[in-house]
């Protein structure tokens, strides 16, 4: 019966062996999307680079067990392995500031991510890459607040005012600045209890290097930044429903009192707005209006920039409304618009 058992046994055994053997006689190989970029660890006052990119695609030829390609395949294609490799100046022997060419065969071949899928490394397209190396100064930067479409904001008070970072060492004048940028949110943030953010400086597009200190940013509020304005060159627009546009006009009896000078309360940029308005005062016309017998009134609208309204950035600073005294005349044959072909 032991006999048995031990002639199983070994059966079991070599069967194993002969199912190994196979798996590793058959052999493919596959090409892996990977990147190279720079170790985290890498010393603060080195910028390093690929051609001026953070970081560069390569392709890697792997080759192994046909299960264990299969796994790596798999992998790739629901996203569960990302191939990425790292390259550490000091360890490499490049730190020097230059342009360095650096060969990825050595690096790829002896990297733990290689070792642990348990596969070998043919080839590496491409086979080097040029790492660029700029050492750095820490430099006195000027701390500039910018809003919407990277404007600076004007009104911004920003402490400290200025801060030490390590930029390129060339870099003098204007370029000495770093900008905290802020979204409508914070902006309104900054206006209640003022914000803290890191600085940031921009190296090259999408490289980008953030301080270690953190500044406040406050703003004035919206009604201390309100100032106050007279509008001239005032227009009006009429509003007519699709039933009597093309069929009526407007005789405005009031003229001078509804196109008279408005007075507002606004920031520079909301005048500016409203300024540019086509109409700054609009009256709705009904389609009752057709059937007054007489002159007609009814308080207009002042064509505020919406924007600004909701930011509470506009006003009207006049204390009675505007009520403009009208009559609605039908067009002669010869007023109305031609007919559109």
């Amino acid at each position: 019966m032991f006999r048995h058992i031990r002639k199983l046994i070994l059966v079991v055994f070599i069967t194993a062996l002969i199912w190994v053997w196979a798996d590793q006689a058959l052999t493919r190989s596959t090409i892996a999307p990977a990147t190279i970029a720079v170790d985290k660890s890498t010393e603060p006052q080195l910028w390093v680079t690929f051609d001026m990119q953070p970081t560069v695609p390569i392709r890697v030829r792997l080759s192994g067990a046909a299960s264990k390609i299969d796994t790596v395949e798999r992998r790739l294609k629901d996203g569960s392995l990302h191939l990425e490799f790292y390259i550490n100046p000091a360890e490499e022997k490049i730190a020097a500031a230059g342009v360095h060419p650096f060969k990825l065969l050595p690096l790829i071949q002896n990297s733990r991510a290689i070792a642990d899928l348990g596969l070998r490394v043919e080839s590496i397209e491409p086979e080097s890459v040029k790492v660029n190396v700029v050492v750095l100064a820490k430099q006195k930067l000027t701390v500039q607040a910018l809003g919407d479409n990277q404007i600076p904001l004007k009104d911004a008070a920003v402490e400290p005012a200025t801060i030490e970072m390590l930029v390129r060492q060339d870099w003098s004048g204007d370029m000495l600045k770093a900008t905290v940028s802020l979204t409508p949110q914070e902006i309104e943030q900054a206006r209640t209890a003022g914000i803290w953010r890191k600085p940031t400086v921009e190296f090259a597009p999408g490289i980008v290097r953030t301080a270690e200190t953190q500044v406040k940013i406050t703003l004035p509020s919206t009604a201390q930044r309100l100032k106050d304005f007279v509008i001239d060159g005032v227009n009006i627009g009429y509003t007519f429903s699709p039933n009597l546009a093309g069929k009526f006009r407007v005789e405005l009896i009031n003229q001078t009192q509804m196109l008279s000078p408005i007075k507002i309360k606004a920031t520079d940029e909301a005048k500016l707005a409203y300024e540019k308005v086509p109409f700054k005062v609009l009256l709705d016309i009904s389609d009752d209006d057709k059937n007054a017998s007489g002159e007609l009134s009814r308080p207009v609208q002042f064509n505020l920039p919406p924007d600004y309204v909701r930011k509470g950035e506009i006003n009207i600073a006049e204390i009675e409304l505007r009520t403009a005294k009208f009559k609605l005349m039908p067009l002669e044959v010869s007023e109305k618009p031609a007919a559109v072909p």
